[in-house]
């Protein structure tokens, strides 16, 4: 069903932004005895509230069918470049608490959605912080448990106020990552972290970037299980309803284009007058301010980009080319749905992910192999995870495989030239 009110301010004059048709959940894999069953295809609308600004996906799928019916697919450990990420996260938010409340060390963290626990097992092993994660997939929450991360499996909602690892206030960190725009009901959430936090509570949570992802073009991150598209206005917004002030606000490469928030409650002390705010809001402003049609650019930005991938497979198939595609990535699934790009196109994609290889992708139903089995004899690879570009180029180097990046418009040959799709 359509959400009838921004999911912030609750406003109900709400406007499309973007319409991609209709598309399977983004990371349903599909496993073998799913292989001949149907696929439900939803609506992939994003709406922007007329009143704060906010900008979210306007169909409305129960946390149910998003992660418990199926196997969740996504492994927070799956590469050197995300645990790299984790761990320097994990130093940063520890580093950032002692400076905001001084010699205090954080007694208890929890991640909401921790997945396998990556994050929370750096807070543990590196600083020795008291740990507990929250993630409502039970395949995942079985891996993190096995991983030594004591883990609830529950959605992060109301629930969670009744299990006696969050009884009271005892909660110092509260992390998340790329998890906060997975929320259905934001300001729940906030009244949440209200009641499980102490008062020296720190929010500390990184979400994609709205304005990386207009100016990237890169639609492919927009996806069902992707709720929200934040803009540093709308992140102030909820946190100032939710009794929370961010203190610092920085920008990211990670996930091709982040924020890392970090916040504590509006009657703490802690981290007043901090100018990187302000000055993040200035530049975000200054954006949209200076690009008045950044609405139609988007649209016709991301029509440009289907009708390019649509061209260069087609011409280089009647060439006789092999194509594949390079990394099952969940945002991976988006492009090719809204490209309609098949397995009559696409042989095959590889991937390392347990969690991936031997399924299908949804909706196109390309076979997803083990990166060590994709064979000989390939052209051209499209990779869909392009926030990893260098480390897949380095990987893929010495391949014979030519690699292509939609979003971005380039090629990459076999002899390491750099072309343009256009």
């Amino acid at each position: 069903m359509n959400r009838g009110a921004c999911n912030i301010c609750g406003s109900e004059h709400l406007s499309t932004l973007l319409d991609l048709g209709k598309h399977p959940l983004a990371d349903t894999f599909l496993k073998q005895e799913r292989f001949e069953a149907e696929e439900v295809h939803y609506p992939l609308v994003l709406a922007e509230c007329e009143n704060c600004g906010h900008v979210f996906t306007s169909f409305y799928i129960p946390p149910s069918k998003r992660y418990t019916e199926t196997e969740y697919s996504y492994d927070s450990s799956n590469s050197p470049v995300s645990k790299a990420h984790f761990r320097e996260f994990a130093a940063d938010i520890v580093s950032t608490y002692r400076s905001l409340f001084g010699v205090r060390e954080p007694r208890l963290a929890t991640d909401i959605g921790s997945n396998v626990g990556t994050l929370l097992g750096y807070l543990k092993d590196d600083f020795g912080v008291n740990v507990v994660g929250i993630e409502p997939s039970p395949n995942i929450a079985a891996i993190a448990q096995s991983n030594g991360i004591p883990t609830a499996c529950v959605l992060f909602d109301k629930g969670v106020l009744e299990l006696d690892e969050f009884a009271g206030k005892t909660l110092d960190i509260i992390a998340s990552t790329n998890v906060v725009n997975h929320m259905d009901d934001l300001r729940q959430m906030m009244e949440v972290i209200d009641a499980v936090s102490s008062e020296n509570a720190m929010f500390a949570f990184e979400v994609p970037y709205l304005v990386d992802l207009l100016e990237e073009g890169a639609f492919d991150t927009v996806y069902h299980e992707h709720v929200n598209y934040f803009s540093a206005k709308a992140i102030g917004r909820l946190l100032d309803g939710g009794g929370f002030r961010a203190v610092r606000m920085q920008k990211i490469s990670y996930m091709g284009g982040s924020v890392r928030v970090y916040a504590v409650r509006k009657t703490s002390p802690a981290g007043r007058g901090q100018a990187d705010i302000e000055t993040f809001l200035e530049t975000e402003q200054a954006f949209f301010q200076a690009n008045p049609a950044w609405r139609d650019d988007f649209r016709k930005r991301v029509f440009h980009i289907k009708r390019r991938l649509l061209a260069f497979v087609q011409a280089e198939l009647k060439k006789g080319a092999k194509i594949c595609c390079i990394g099952a990535a969940t945002k991976g699934n988006t492009l090719l749905n809204y490209c309609k790009l098949d397995r009559d196109s696409i042989g095959l994609c590889c991937d390392v992910s347990r969690l991936k290889v031997g399924k299908k992708m949804p909706g196109s139903a390309i076979p997803i192999v083990h990166d060590n089995d994709i064979g000989p004899g390939w052209d051209f690879g499209i990779v869909l995870p392009w926030n990893l570009s260098d480390f897949l180029i380095d990987k893929f180097r010495r391949s014979g495989i030519s690699l292509v990046f939609p979003i971005q418009g380039r090629l990459i040959t076999k002899e390491g030239n750099i072309e343009n799709l256009d």
